[in-house]
């Protein structure tokens, strides 16, 4: 469907964050402001896209861009595509039990991926701030970012943000620093997504020829622009500054967002449990005579 080129700007540009995520968990659940999940949400999007436009230009006269196939020279792309899904179901051979039973798993086996890359970077963001490496590196940034006119006490949410999108974000939203900065960091936080994201797309590209070089450039250059475009949102609707005091205090007895996290984790979990189970219950109670049989080599 995809050439190398092709496939590299798709893992560039397609990587977004969840609007669920920036809405509901950073601006509802950190910030405690739901006028700010707009903001969020639009800043990221709108930058995403100018990044999408950008990825046009990435290895334009590279000759592994695939050009039309000769017999169909002119097919629209979603009639290509769909074309090309029907192919390759009939291809595949397997009944929709189970299809359903390996993407069940499939998606299980994702799940466990995401939530260790998750817990391994939190334990290094533990480690180097236990060794002193965290501090030093903040004062290095600082340093850097002090002509921006940076608040110190937004540093340290950058630092975890490069490993983890999470902590990042909820350090941005607790930081002693103007709402402005702390939006403008955690918009640059989710842009960039962190090494843990990094290291699942590592992992999810591994065995193909798909470079990482492109997606770290445009995350990079997406963080840039998020926080730019978040800067700009918050000048043209001063509303949602003015409106921060009112909304701090709507939430006194909300559940942390760890507990949201662990509550949404075992709603998921108990969901695969019951597609499981019926998928289990499916299987046995299929006839015999339905059932494949194994023949001896």
């Amino acid at each position: 469907m995809c050439s190398r080129v092709e496939a590299e700007r798709l893992v560039s540009f397609t990587n977004t964050a969840d609007p669920l995520f920036m809405v509901g968990a950073v601006a509802v659940g950190m910030f405690r402001m739901p006028s700010l999940g707009p903001i969020l949400a639009a800043s990221h999007y709108v930058s995403a896209i100018i990044i999408g436009l950008g990825l046009k230009y990435y290895a334009y006269r590279s000759r592994e861009t695939r050009l039309p196939e000769a017999g169909r020279p002119h097919e629209p792309i979603l009639s290509k595509a769909a074309h090309e899904l029907y192919t390759a179901r009939h291809q595949d051979g397997r009944s929709l039990g189970q299809v359903f039973g390996d993407a069940v798993r499939d998606s299980v086996s994702t799940l466990l991926l995401i939530g260790g890359c998750i817990m391994l970077f939190s334990v290094v963001v533990k480690v180097l701030d236990v060794a002193g490496i965290t501090r030093l590196a903040s004062a290095l940034t600082q340093w850097i970012m002090s002509p921006l006119g940076m608040h110190e006490a937004v540093t340290p949410s950058l630092m975890n943000g490069v490993f983890e999108i999470t902590m990042g974000s909820e350090i941005a939203s607790k930081a002693a620093a103007p709402l402005t900065q702390r939006a403008v960091a955690a918009s640059a936080i989710i842009a960039w997504s962190g090494l843990s994201v990094f290291a699942q797309v590592a992992a999810m590209l591994h065995g193909t020829d798909v470079s990482m070089k492109p997606y770290l450039f445009a995350r990079m250059a997406h963080a840039g622009l998020a926080g730019l475009v978040t800067k700009g949102l918050l000048l043209m609707f001063p509303s949602v500054l003015s409106a921060a005091a009112v909304v701090e205090g709507v939430f006194p007895h909300q559940p942390g967002f760890l507990w949201s996290v662990a509550r949404s984790t075992a709603s998921v979990a108990m969901t695969m449990g019951i597609l499981g189970i019926a998928a289990a219950v499916r299987v046995v109670l299929r006839p015999a005579s339905a059932r494949p049989t194994r023949t001896q080599p």
